[in-house]
């Protein structure tokens, strides 16, 4: 991103539009399907006693890397209702208490109860979707809470700043987003 406003600067450029937002409005990062089959297939989780949930991730314990912490992390949680979590949680809980300090744990962020908090949202306000389409549109309301502020949008920003150059969003004018998550 840098480099490109850079080169577009040296040839008098002072504003560049930018894609970003473009793949979380319309769901276009395959993940987005990955994470939709992940949570189906682990849909049948929640019918297991919390026991037998603890058993199945110690079966699952010679696995290695982000993807069993990724199940470890639905599993164990209380709430198996389909709360996304990829892209937003590079710590799980238990793994946080290994991590940080007692003093910033005891401060009570949880990552989970925020996740929850936003999904239980989307549950709200979209009632009549079925199981794929309300998935689809939890992830899509976290990337924008959290992602596309947090990492991609503040990216964007600095690179562009740096250049010299202003970069506009057009993905993320207000009306088009309204427009776009009313689509199935």
């Amino acid at each position: 991103v840098y480099y490109l406003a850079k080169e577009a600067r040296k040839h008098r450029v002072i504003v560049l539009q930018v894609g970003e937002g473009a793949d979380e409005l319309f769901c276009g990062y395959p993940i987005y399907k990955y994470e939709v089959r992940l949570h189906a297939r682990l849909s049948l989780a929640r019918l297991l006693p919390a026991g037998i949930r603890k058993i199945t991730i110690s079966l699952l314990s010679t696995l290695t890397g982000k993807e069993l912490s990724v199940v470890k992390e639905i599993m164990l949680s209380s709430n198996l209702r389909g709360v996304p979590r990829r892209n937003v949680i590079g710590f799980g809980e238990h793994e946080k208490r290994g991590y940080l300090s007692k003093e910033i744990c005891g401060l009570g962020f949880d990552t989970n109860k925020l996740l929850l908090e936003w999904s239980e949202k989307v549950e709200k306000k979209n009632k009549n979707l079925n199981f794929k389409d309300m998935m689809l549109q939890k992830i899509r309301t976290i990337e924008f809470k959290n992602r596309l502020p947090e990492l991609l949008l503040m990216r964007v920003d600095k690179f562009t700043m740096a250049a010299p150059i202003e970069a506009r969003v057009p993905f993320l004018d207000h009306e088009l987003v309204e427009y776009a998550m009313q689509i199935p």
